[in-house]
């Protein structure tokens, strides 16, 4: 069996539109589709799939990044206004509990851009699910029409992206790998079309010349030009 891997590459997108296709399966034609789809087919078949996703957009990292800080700043700016607030009714009367208010409103500042980027994750783990349940019923057409000749399946595999590097006081520190997961097209097509690529594949002789065997000294055939003229 013979496997054809198309990957869903980021697209470079202008400003921060989230909700702009960012991404599309890209993969050039390659012998091991002779047979079964030719240039322009397949050429053809990838702008009908890439046609279809974009009503159902992926995040970009660029998204991610943007939202990530976006919201994170959205939950700074509620808890300024809940500290002045608070500041506001305790100032002068109760500096224990402004104190406690304090610290408790820097903790919750510290955990701004951790709970931006859970939501920004779950966002996007959201917008896979879609991805993938609208993908599928697709591909399962293509594969009642060309099955057991060829067969189209939806992968996602993980990838890894970055280390995270932390460092000690004491100078050493750990790297941590982080992923991602990447979705890719899978084309399985069968042995059966090798034949078809085989017949096709000649070495053209040139036509004064033809091959025939002769016995070296050592009693082993080996393969010799001569002239046929």
């Amino acid at each position: 069996m013979k496997l054809i891997i198309i990957p869903l590459v980021e697209q470079n997108v202008s400003g921060c539109d989230c909700f702009e296709p960012a991404h599309k399966f890209d993969a050039k034609w390659c012998l091991d589709l002779h047979g079964y789809l030719n240039r322009e087919e397949f050429a053809a078949r990838l702008r009908e799939v890439n046609n279809f996703i974009k009503a159902f957009p992926l995040l970009s990292k660029r998204s991610k990044r943007y939202l990530t800080y976006g919201i994170g700043g959205v939950i700074v700016l509620i808890l300024f206004a809940v500290l002045a607030i608070a500041f506001s009714g305790s100032a002068g009367k109760n500096p224990g509990s402004t104190y406690a208010i304090t610290v408790v409103i820097e903790a919750l500042l510290s955990l701004a851009l951790p709970i931006g980027r859970k939501i920004v994750d779950n966002m996007a783990k959201n917008r896979a699910e879609i991805f993938t349940q609208n993908l599928e019923p697709v591909l399962e057409q293509f594969n009642r029409k060309e099955n057991p000749t060829a067969n189209w399946k939806l992968v996602w595999i993980e990838v890894l992206t970055h280390y995270n590097i932390n460092m000690n006081s004491d100078g050493k520190g750990t790297a941590t790998p982080k992923y991602a997961e990447h979705a890719e097209l899978v084309i399985e097509i069968n042995d059966a079309l090798s034949d078809l690529t085989a017949q096709t594949v000649r070495v053209n002789l040139a036509p004064t010349t033809s091959p025939v065997m002769y016995t070296n000294n050592t009693g082993v055939y080996a393969p010799q030009m001569v002239n046929v003229a």
